[in-house]
């Protein structure tokens, strides 16, 4: 896209500078916007990721202490 809007511009003629600055700066907007916008993806997968984890070690934590919690009830009983 940069491309074209300068041959455009500068090649053909077709487009004066402040049409030339006007593109080039929707060009960067978009751009910048695309960027921010795989930026706050990528956080969120890796938030995700993290809670999946973290949801997992308390998962086996609460089997050990339910197995614990077993174990001392045996022990008392018998």
């Amino acid at each position: 896209l940069m491309k074209v809007i300068q041959k455009e511009c500068f090649e053909k003629a077709k487009m004066s500078m402040n049409e030339y600055q006007e593109a080039m700066g929707q060009y960067e907007r978009k751009l910048r916007e695309i960027v921010e916008d795989k930026i706050r993806t990528q956080t969120k997968i890796a938030n995700m990721l993290k809670i999946r984890g973290k949801n997992k070690a308390m998962l086996e934590e609460k089997k050990r202490l339910i197995d614990l919690i077993k174990k001392s009830q045996e022990d008392y009983l018998c």
